[in-house]
């Protein structure tokens, strides 16, 4: 299968029905996208196995916030793709980016205290060998994160009609244990659109109580869910990582307008060399300088911003990619 890809128009119109409404069933898309309901499964069952695009999740970050960071690693001459092919099978990091330059990766690392985080960050990182550097921007506040982000192949009125997740059955259970919440997360996070009759079997429980877990968890925001695709496909094939000192005053309203630009993926304020951390996804290279002048513009005070183009990404919210960007099925779980 080559890397190249485009997408149909009403391939590009059911993406961007999932990307509002991940797990909206076949039937409720059907009178929106204007297609059977077996016309959209068979689409999205094509779409899915050729890796152009996935179901992915991860859980809110108000419930794992202060246990996340964006690491930079600078790999010795020779050394990165050793280190790059050892972090892929760590579950602590769920998103591994490669810079251009060849020698940094950027990485999004969880863990599940902050004990552990900093092990991961102190320890287990530099003693890989063949790390030149490592840069830690633990993050405080996300202002956007990537399941706002959509390819805007629906009209305004179209999207209004695609149907959001049910509230959860007004019988359902109020409170649902920790762990059995984390269990429901996992099997998500791997496959979004997964049945409740499969995962109550994988689960030990009943189908119900299956579903009335994805329903609470889904309408609580406690687990968030989003629709990732090929990046060379999506139409915004140029994505880059920044790093940006901003002065304090002017660190809020910066990150916040940046919060609301259709090309930002991902804004949070975080603590080390940087305190804004964003990702966007550009139509071209061009759109760099369009870009950096606007944050200029936005910042009304002198803003320092490193960037790093994204060469390749090997592994986003836990699902390996392909050379060219495609998701290969395997999954490395991270909440465990």
């Amino acid at each position: 299968m080559t890397n190249e890809h485009v997408f149909s128009e009403e391939d590009r119109r059911l993406i961007h029905a999932l990307q509002l409404s991940p797990r909206a069933s076949w039937k409720d898309l059907s009178p929106v996208l204007g297609q059977t309901p077996s016309a959209l499964s068979r689409r999205w069952d094509r779409l899915s196995s050729e890796g152009v695009a996935w179901n992915a999740g991860m859980l809110s970050p108000e419930v794992f916030q202060r246990q996340t960071a964006i690491v930079e690693v600078d790999a010795e001459p020779g050394e990165g793709k050793r280190i790059r092919q050892e972090l892929l099978r760590w579950g602590t990091l769920f998103t591994i980016d490669i810079s251009a330059s060849g020698g940094t990766l950027i990485l999004t690392a969880y863990a599940t205290t902050e004990e552990l985080l900093t092990k991961l960050l102190v320890q287990d990182i530099p003693a890989l060998g063949g790390v030149k550097d490592v840069r830690v921007h633990i993050l405080t506040h996300h202002h956007r994160t990537a399941e706002a982000w959509t390819l805007r192949a629906l009209s305004e009125g179209d999207a209004l009609r695609v149907p959001r997740q049910r509230p959860p059955r007004p019988r359902a259970a109020k409170n649902t244990d920790p762990e059995f919440k984390l269990a429901v997360s996992a099997e998500l996070a791997q496959d979004g659109r997964v049945p409740a009759s499969v995962l109550a079997q994988r689960l030990g429980v009943g189908e119900q109580k299956a579903a009335d877990a994805v329903a609470a968890l889904l309408h609580s925001n406690y687990f968030r869910q989003r629709v990732d695709v090929m990046n060379s496909a999506s139409g915004w094939p140029v994505p880059l990582w920044y790093f940006a000192e901003v002065p304090p005053r002017h660190l809020e309203p910066l990150t916040r307008a940046l919060g609301l630009l259709p090309d930002v993926r991902f804004v949070t304020t975080s603590v080390g060399p940087a305190n804004l951390v964003f990702n966007v996804w550009l139509k071209d290279l061009r759109s760099i300088h369009q870009l950096e002048a606007q944050v200029a513009s936005l910042s009304q005070a002198g803003v320092s911003l490193r960037r790093h183009l994204v060469l390749h990404t090997d592994k986003r919210l836990g699902h390996v990619l392909t050379t060219g960007g495609r998701a290969t099925g395997e999954f490395i779980p991270y909440l465990e």
